[in-house]
């Protein structure tokens, strides 16, 4: 392997050095990285042991229904057919790609819809409305001569020549469920059968630790919380940045809790370094007054729906797009890895605590539209964030749009 994949499936300095390079590469290189942690993805799937256990099923064992992650490639699909067709509904987290909007019957929007891969933002000029396109088209293009065509020789590798054509079998698929969320993301027109779920993933915050709940608690200054998500670990990163970081931390006020996944010396005292922390319950502490994330697609929901600031460090995929589309709504700053320093890291946050109204105002502006309903029963109670209401839904209530988006008829003041 080579490229960014490397640091998600490798340990150690080889892990840093990946995610040194993917950094460092120019964008052409870039969209053969993302390709070969496509296949790096579909060969690890096909050699754990959870696909072992599903091929050991018996011949005639039935699900009732099986859900896809589409994100990546069509690793999976084989399992349909070994599955003797059950229903099956396809999903995922990377906001809506433009291949699976091909591949589902919708139309792509290249001249106001940034590509994924570009980091551009809704208002593009002409120049990057050219690049998207081209972007977008080489992408589809690489993708159906390259990348499926390999995926297909490795399915054929693993299930057999008997396996047939992967394109066949994802047209088995019924529906699609993306993480979009029109309030939030870019409007777009959607076939009947992709459905919008963004915000489906947030969930009512349970209770903290005693341990962080106290540390939470006693935070009066404000506490920062920093996740760079699952894929590139922050044990990953480069001495130099690692130091970088900790140097700007450390002169902060306030304490700052850090997902960091092994050992780390020369911690300032108002750093805590943990290897697995609770992001949605410290999301919610009133507390907590800035997020620095690599800006999934995930993350960026749930920091705007607990009106979070969000300072972006993104390092492959959707994040660009995400953390440019969240600048452009006030609702986030952005930091490239390869101009990263300790200065830097410590004006944006200080500008970002000491001057909050704009953002602030900015999340509340979007919260109003923002309703989230939690099973109770027989019916569903959903609540508006801005306006702290509360009402309740029958199941077939729940279907119905103008009532899922209640919270639209309130309207919210920046104080």
């Amino acid at each position: 392997m080579s490229g960014l994949e490397e640091a998600i499936f490798m340990e150690g300095g080889d892990a840093e050095q990946a995610v040194e390079d993917a950094m460092d590469a120019p964008q052409w290189k870039y969209m053969l990285i993302y390709y070969e942690y496509e296949i790096a993805a579909c060969k690890n799937t096909y050699n754990n042991k959870g696909m072992k256990t599903l091929l050991d099923y018996p011949d005639n064992f039935k699900f009732d229904a099986i859900v896809v992650d589409m994100t990546l490639s069509s690793c999976i699909l084989p399992l349909i057919k070994r599955f003797k067709y059950p229903p099956t509904v396809g999903l995922t987290a990377f906001l809506f790609p433009h291949y699976l909007a091909l591949d589902f019957g919708n139309t792509i929007e290249p001249a106001y819809i940034p590509t994924f891969g570009m980091g551009f933002g809704e208002d593009m000029s002409f120049f990057e409305r050219l690049q998207n396109y081209f972007y977008l088209n080489m992408d589809l293009l690489i993708k159906k001569y390259y990348v499926r065509r390999t995926i297909q020789a490795l399915a054929n590798e693993r299930f057999g020549e008997s396996v047939g054509n992967l394109d066949d079998i994802r047209r088995h698929i019924s529906m699609l469920l993306i993480n979009v969320d029109m309030a939030f993301h870019y409007p777009q027109q959607l076939a009947p059968n992709i459905i919008p779920v963004g915000g489906l993933h947030v969930h009512r915050a349970g209770e903290l630790p005693k341990d962080l709940k106290e540390i939470m608690d006693a935070g009066k200054k404000g506490v920062i919380l920093f996740s760079l998500g699952t894929n590139v670990k922050s044990s990953h990163l480069k001495l130099e940045i690692k130091t970088a970081l900790l140097k700007a931390l450390g002169r902060l006020d306030q304490t700052v809790v850090w997902k960091f996944e092994s050992n780390l010396t020369g911690v300032p005292e108002n750093v805590l370094i943990r290897q697995w922390l609770p992001q949605t319950e410290i999301l919610a502490h009133p507390n907590t007054k800035l997020f620095i994330s690599h800006g999934g697609g995930l993350s960026t929901i749930e920091s705007a729906y607990y009106g979070v600031p969000v300072l972006g460090i993104p390092f492959f995929g959707d994040q660009f797009s995400n953390l440019a589309m969240m600048e452009n709504k006030g609702l986030a700053r952005m930091i490239r890895y390869k101009s990263l320093t300790a200065d830097l890291v410590f004006k944006n946050i200080r500008e970002m605590l000491d001057n909050p109204m704009i953002l602030r105002c900015s999340i509340k502006q979007l919260q109003r539209w923002t309703t989230v309903c939690y099973p109770t029963n027989s019916k569903y109670s959903c609540s508006s964030r801005s306006s702290l209401s509360t009402f309740h839904l029958t199941n077939n209530e729940l279907d119905d749009p103008s009532l899922r988006l209640h919270a639209a008829v309130h309207r919210s003041r920046c104080f």
